[in-house]
């Protein structure tokens, strides 16, 4: 009845498939055929591992790489950081130094109207007076740093009502601000305004010294300015009330007066009222008893005076005292510094302007001192030596001494070409000496080669024209003209 075979006749095995006892006949090779390709992508499918591998180098390569760049990026902002903080490290210390030096200003500027001011405790005190302090010392209780004043010109008012205070610390304080204001030029015509000058020389008679140290500095700074000197010579009870300081028992109040008339005697109406206040007497009888360091101050007073005087007065006003052999006596004590020789030549200088003084020179035998000066002394004290031989060789009589005793070291001296204003003189004193016949042969003998020298290479336009005037002195005749160019053209061969 059933067509279909039992299933269960034929037991199925291991190895046999389920497809074997089917009744459907598959085409086993379209099996075959199709699993064909699926080898040769088997095949192929196993050669890929290489190409892999070589992506997976190029892949760690670029890692590689990527990192490297990573390294170095890394390196490099580690430098910029390191350079960064450097440059950082360094301004901060520049900061730091600005600070420091701003607040280093700021303390000095803070009491800079009392930069110049000693304490008397110091122990160098007794040092700075004698190294010619210029601004006085003042106690401690009066170092006005704490002190309320209005700015700069707003406070000179202030502390021009505050001088004649009765309160001594105050007009104290006032004084000593008010001189370290004038410093300033700017300031001095305020108190041309207030009339400083009028108010502050009441207070020059006082019992204390840094009153009067402080009203003179005050007052020798309004000398320093132009419109203050010629407020102080418009008033002159100023100034006789200012010499009476002549003899103040302290150094710096005698020193600030002494400068202040020299810089009065800067102009000829200062020479003036010193002359017609009869203070001329009075400041050469001064000098004996001074000590060294005015000394010199006093007598470049004289020398303006003598100098610059009217000719009603001068140079008679100084012959009468005497006063060559005083100077003479200046120049040959051993104990006199420098500064005070310095000074007493010009002080010579100015006198030997006259034809009086001249004579009075040769007549007091000036002339060798002055060689003596030239030959043995500094190069400054040289140069007013022979400036003044220059002046006292004008007469006659002098040119006959000097040919006689100090022309050959006059000659030896002309070789020295170091110093020329020095080396001007030298040859200015030796044209003077070449009008007298005896000198004449003397120089032409021993010195026209020099000179001739010095008229053709001389840097010095000055010693050019000074060397060929001497030398038309020396080969001058009564009936021929020197030529130079022909004198320089026979050198030359």
């Amino acid at each position: 009845m059933n067509n279909f075979p039992d299933t269960n006749d034929n037991p199925l095995n291991d190895n046999d498939s389920f497809f074997n006892n089917d009744s459907l006949q598959l085409d086993v090779e379209e099996e075959e055929e199709k699993e064909k390709p699926m080898v040769i992508l088997e095949t192929t499918i196993n050669t890929r591992p290489s190409t892999r591998e070589s992506q997976k180098r190029i892949l760690d390569s670029h890692k590689e790489s990527e990192k490297k760049i990573d390294t170095s990026l890394i390196e490099g902002n580690t430098q910029t950081q390191e350079s960064q903080t450097t440059e950082m490290e360094e301004r901060i210390k520049k900061e730091k130094e600005r600070e420091e030096a701003l607040n280093k200003e700021l303390e000095r500027f803070k009491n800079i109207r009392f930069q110049y001011l000693i304490n008397p405790k110091h122990p160098h005190y007794d040092d700075f007076l004698r190294n010619e302090l210029e601004y006085p010392v003042v106690p401690q209780h009066l170092l006005p740093t704490k002190t309320d004043v209005a700015f700069e010109r707003d406070g000179i008012p202030q502390l021009v009502t505050q001088i004649l205070s009765s309160n001594d610390v105050i007009s104290q304080k006032a004084l000593i601000i008010l001189c370290q204001m004038f410093h300033k030029p700017e300031n001095i015509y305020l108190g041309f305004v207030e009339d400083v000058l009028s108010k502050s020389i009441k207070l020059i008679q006082d019992r204390k010294d840094l009153v009067r140290q402080k009203v003179t500095e005050l007052i020798y700074l309004h000398s320093n300015h132009v419109y203050g000197r010629q407020k102080i010579l418009e008033k002159l009870s100023i100034l006789n009330t200012l010499s009476s300081r002549f003899y103040d028992s302290d150094e710096v109040v005698r020193k600030n007066t002494y400068k202040t008339f020299l810089k009065l005697c800067e102009t000829q109406d200062g020479v003036d009222a010193v002359l017609n206040l009869f203070l001329f007497n009075r400041l050469v009888k001064l000098i004996e008893d001074e000590k060294m360091n005015l000394k010199a101050i006093i007598l470049e007073i004289i020398a303006k005076c003598i100098r610059y005087g009217k000719p009603k007065i001068m140079p008679y006003a100084a012959i009468k005292l005497n006063i060559i052999v005083f100077f003479k006596d200046l120049l040959l004590s051993g104990t006199n510094s420098e500064d005070v020789r310095i000074a007493t030549c010009k002080c010579v200088q100015a006198l030997c302007f006259y034809k009086e003084g001249k004579e009075l020179a040769c007549k007091h035998n000036l002339i060798d001192i002055f060689v003596q000066l030239m030959v043995i002394s500094s190069e400054e004290l040289k140069r007013e030596a022979a400036s003044t031989l220059m002046w006292i060789s004008l007469n006659c009589d002098a040119k006959k001494i000097l040919n006689k005793d100090g022309i050959h070291s006059i000659i030896w001296m002309l070789n020295d070409d170091n110093d020329p204003s020095f080396q001007l003189s030298l040859i200015k004193i030796l044209t003077n000496c070449a009008e007298d016949p005896v000198g004449r042969e003397i120089i032409e003998l021993n010195c026209s080669t020099k000179l001739k020298r010095l008229s053709m290479l001389s840097s010095s336009p000055l010693i050019l024209n000074a060397s060929r005037i001497a030398l038309s002195v020396i080969y001058w005749k009564p009936w021929k003209k020197y030529n130079f160019e022909e004198e320089s053209r026979k050198f030359i061969l």
